[in-house]
């Protein structure tokens, strides 16, 4: 029964043959011993440089964010009916700096979404 079916390639390489009436080129040889580590250009290393920079922005942005919420909560509780409950500063002080670095690291998380998504899309000048 599988006799009458050709491969994919087969099919393409027909296709091809029919549309250019040219055989199909043959794939250029790869030596072997071509060490891949030397194509990373200059170009290439300041781009990643610019992206890792952007992704401590973001960051440092969600550090900033979720600490100054949290500080504000704080500030609420205390200056509230609840104030004489929360009189120890430095139980205050860390609640806040473990709120930054949890924001760090969410904005870290959330910014490199956001840079797989830029690098994914392509602008009407690329097409």
């Amino acid at each position: 029964m599988t006799e009458g079916y050709s491969s994919p390639t087969q099919v393409l390489q027909k296709k091809f043959q029919e549309w250019f009436e040219d055989p199909v080129p043959a794939d250029l040889p790869v030596p072997a011993e071509t060490d891949h580590s030397n194509y990373e250009t200059q170009g290439r290393q300041v781009y990643n440089l610019q992206k890792l920079l952007e992704l401590f922005n973001f960051g440092f942005g969600g550090a900033v964010s979720l600490g100054a919420c949290v500080g504000f909560i704080i500030f609420l509780i205390n200056y509230s009916n609840f104030g004489g409950v929360m009189n120890d500063w430095s139980d205050q002080l860390f609640v806040i700096f473990m709120a930054m670095i949890i924001g760090f690291f969410g904005g870290m998380y959330l910014g490199s979404f956001y840079i797989l998504r830029e690098g994914n899309n392509f602008s009407k000048d690329e097409l």
